[in-house]
């Protein structure tokens, strides 16, 4: 039993000074706003006032109003190459939802599907919009489809790209559960490698070699936000509800549209949209991950322009 208590005791000992080497060497201080203001922030960038919180938007072409929420870890930046391809078409709303880019962290710490539902109905009420197309990836396809099942009447037409929000049959990604352990959510909050967030990036897309140092480097600068790191482990430790079964009552017309090589939401799930929705159309991207407007932005612009505009 002694022999026990002294390996146990040396274990922690052990891992207390890893810990403390990590944070040495891979400490990272939170970046205020302002500076990533000033690097990140388009010239066309706009901000309104959302229960105190300033929100960061964009609003980029003419023609019929399509509402893009971006997924876990990314910001509006994610549909970058859509306002290049779709602003001849499109009137393009674009937002940094709550605990991510350069709108960040909410002071009640609420990241639950509720308040991100309420979050885009407030967001799309200052705007005046009665009605819009709607579009999401990967959590803002769950905040799209989950708005789409209380204001039906507000979505002309629905786009899913690799969208959440069945429960998952094996380990969701790793990044996620780290967030989800005790002492690796402290840890997380004072320690972000910039390999870490590369790591990640990787994983969603299929084509390594399309992924740009500038992309990463923005992925990072905003992952270190201040209030950012604390609010994804909130996020990521926040109770799920699992509303899949109100999936089956939206009637507007979707498109299901997937990365064939999605590593973190796979294309089974697709499937499961497919027989539970009424009016939809599947659609996969060969050779793609789980970002397919940015690791195929002509390819999935092209398949979204045809079902909007159909």
């Amino acid at each position: 039993m002694k022999q026990v208590l002294k390996y146990l005791k040396w274990l922690s000992i052990g891992i207390f000074l890893a810990l403390v080497i990590m944070l040495c060497i891979f400490y990272k201080k939170d970046i205020p706003v302002f500076e990533l203001k000033a690097k990140y922030a388009y010239n066309d960038s706009k901000f309104m006032d959302i229960d105190g919180q300033s929100v960061h938007y964009r609003i980029v072409g003419n023609g019929k109003p399509l509402v893009l929420l971006h997924g876990t870890g990314a910001s509006l930046h994610t549909w970058e190459q859509w306002t290049h391809l779709l602003k001849d078409t499109f009137q393009m709303i674009m937002v940094d939802l709550p605990a991510f880019g350069l709108t960040g962290a909410r002071e009640d710490r609420n990241y639950s599907i509720d308040m991100y539902v309420d979050f885009v109905n407030k967001f799309t009420e200052k705007l005046q919009l009665r009605q819009f197309d709607l579009a999401g990836n990967s959590l803002g396809g769950q905040i799209a489809w989950e708005f789409t099942t209380r204001f039906p009447q507000k979505v002309h037409k629905l786009a899913l790209l690799d969208a959440v929000g069945y429960p998952f049959n094996k380990p969701v990604a790793q990044i996620f559960r780290l967030a989800q352990n005790p002492i690796m959510a402290v840890v997380m909050k004072k320690i972000t490698p910039r390999f870490f967030i590369a790591k990640n990036i990787k994983e969603v897309y299929e084509n390594d070699n399309l992924i740009t140092d500038a992309t990463i480097d923005r992925y990072y600068a905003m992952s270190l936000r201040e209030g950012s790191r604390q609010a994804f482990v909130d996020r990521s430790n926040q109770k799920q509800f699992d509303n899949s079964a109100a999936i089956k009552t939206i009637e507007n017309p979707v498109l299901i549209l997937w990365g064939e090589n999605d590593k973190w939401v796979s294309p089974d799930f697709a499937y499961r949209f497919h027989d539970d929705l009424k009016n939809d159309t599947l659609v996969f991207i060969k050779q793609c991950g789980h970002i397919p407007m940015e690791e195929k932005p002509e390819e999935s612009a092209a398949i979204a322009r045809a079902f909007f505009l159909k």
